[in-house]
């Protein structure tokens, strides 16, 4: 099973999201680290919820940026980490009424990403996105 890490520094709903659909077997991969450079995100207390090993890297500890990107690859390696997932804009529509609010359409996003996040995992673990170009094939 291909070990896979996280890269938050907030909240972590999305995070969430992932770790569960490791547990209830829709991501077929081991969720093994979170990696975050926030002592205080929400997403720590996420992670310790949901018994997910946590890498908390700042970037002030190191002298230099190399230094801390050094840490970070080390850290990745000792995991056996085999794919890094970043909180990204995951393009899809969604539908905007007019009565919507600023915590609705977050909802709805979230939502979405919520779904969005295990299938694209999935789907790279699974061999099953290609590049070509700059355009990524799903087959």
């Amino acid at each position: 099973m291909k070990n896979f890490a996280v890269f938050v520094s907030g909240n972590g709903s999305n995070f969430e999201a992932i770790a569960k659909a490791v547990k209830n077997g829709r991501i077929k991969a081991h969720l093994a680290l979170l990696i975050c450079d926030q002592p205080n995100a929400f997403v720590i207390k996420r992670a310790q919820r949901l018994r997910v090993r946590i890498a908390l890297i700042k970037r002030e500890d190191f002298s230099s940026k190399r230094d801390f990107e050094l840490r970070i690859i080390e850290i990745l390696k000792e995991n056996k980490i085999g794919l890094i997932v970043l909180a990204v804009i995951l393009q899809k529509e969604i539908t905007v009424k007019e009565n919507d609010t600023l915590e609705s359409l977050e909802a709805k996003i979230h939502k979405l990403e919520h779904e969005l996040y295990p299938q694209a995992i999935n789907l790279i673990i699974n061999s099953k996105i290609k590049l070509k170009g700059r355009k990524f094939i799903i087959q």
